[in-house]
């Protein structure tokens, strides 16, 4: 018998529709609910012709479900890169403020240490080189209270190991500088056994 085509032409159309726009953000909300009224019409339409001819009543009702399936997924996706977007702004807020905490640890830190001066230098104790540094002063203590040096070097001669660190600029002046030079213990510290300095006040 013949097909009762308008609700499956009916169906094809709002389906279509839904289908064009189930890609759309944020339309595609609009374009979930015409699928819906789509599929409905297909349904009916299917209900209707159940002893006819049912082929635009299937397409119809085929391209609606596809249209809400499509609004589904396509929602889904926008969901994810929408959370992934914020975890990524998330974590990029507090790697800064990581990094200004540190920054600002840091700079508590060397608030903390001394400059060096004259008297501090001349006051150093420093090993005898012959007895592997025996005396002289730990280097570890001599970092607390100065700080890090600009730069430090490792070197071995004659089977012994030594540190010598300088640090530049430490009483304001361009050209002041101390280099201290330690020789490794066997418990891994280091002891001070040569001292140069200029430009200390």
């Amino acid at each position: 018998m013949t097909e009762k085509k308008v609700l499956g032409i009916l169906a094809i159309v709002f389906g279509g529709v839904g289908l064009v726009f189930s890609w759309v953000p944020f339309i595609n909300n609009l374009a979930f609910v015409i699928g819906l009224i789509g599929f409905i019409l297909g349904v009916i339409a299917l209900i209707l012709n159940r002893k006819n001819k049912k082929i635009l009543a299937i397409v119809g009702t085929v391209i609606s479900l596809l249209s809400l399936v499509l609004v589904l997924v396509t929602q889904n996706s926008y969901s994810k890169a929408f959370d992934n977007a914020t975890k990524s702004v998330s974590n990029s807020a507090d790697s800064s403020s990581e990094k200004v905490e540190s920054s600002a640890s840091s700079s508590s830190a060397t608030a903390t240490t001394k400059n060096w001066t004259q008297a501090d230098y001349d006051a150093l104790p420093k090993g005898d080189i012959m007895n592997n540094g025996a005396g002289g002063a730990n280097m570890e203590d001599v970092i607390k209270t100065y700080g890090k040096p600009m730069s430090s070097t490792d070197s071995s001669v004659n089977n012994m190991s030594t540190r010598t660190g300088i640090w530049t600029n430490t009483n304001g002046g361009l050209t002041a500088n101390v280099t201290l030079s330690f020789m490794k213990q066997d418990d891994g510290s280091y002891l001070l056994y040569s001292a140069l300095s200029s430009g200390l006040e």
